[in-house]
């Protein structure tokens, strides 16, 4: 997750209250991840987030929580954040 345009709007992931995600499955609503970011996780600067990796093997998924933030300026480099993490 990362803030779209971050620079030019002045805006960091600390500015964003009560941020959390959740994934659900389209047919059944059922949550299938839910993760709430907190405060402690951010640095002041932070405008993207890595919140974790989910993978897919035959029917079955995983999902492995990172919560790693980082200042970033575009998908492409957070993209590149999330290689390392893996």
């Amino acid at each position: 997750v990362n803030i779209d345009q971050s620079d030019s709007r002045h805006q960091c992931l600390s500015d964003v209250k009560n941020f959390y995600i959740r994934i659900c499955d389209r047919k059944s609503k059922k949550t299938l991840i839910e993760y709430k970011v907190s405060d402690s996780q951010l640095n002041g600067s932070d405008t993207g987030i890595v919140i974790g990796v989910a993978k897919r093997k035959g029917a079955d998924w995983t999902f492995k929580a990172i919560g790693r933030s980082f200042r970033v300026y575009n998908l492409n480099d957070l993209a590149g954040r999330c290689r390392s993490l893996d």
